[in-house]
């Protein structure tokens, strides 16, 4: 067993790289995408829309859309 943070971590093997994905919350009703794994912070478009936008670039590395139940009707 790994007693060390660094032992820890190369005890799992090598990392892999980023792939975007998205996620379904049934529970806020919206779906979040994620394009990069950069550090991100928000910003709100619409009531419906926001965006993660990178902290180093401001480039848009992924987004949220809320009231997915309504557009998939």
């Amino acid at each position: 067993m790994p007693t060390r943070v660094d032992d820890l971590l190369n005890s799992l093997g090598p990392v892999r790289p980023f792939r975007p994905y998205w996620r379904l919350s049934n529970a806020a009703d919206a779906v979040n995408v994620y394009f990069s794994n950069e550090r991100d912070y928000s910003q709100r478009l619409t009531d419906r829309v926001t965006v993660f936008r990178s902290i180093e670039t401001d480039e848009i590395v992924g987004c949220r859309i809320k009231g997915v139940a309504e557009i998939i009707k």
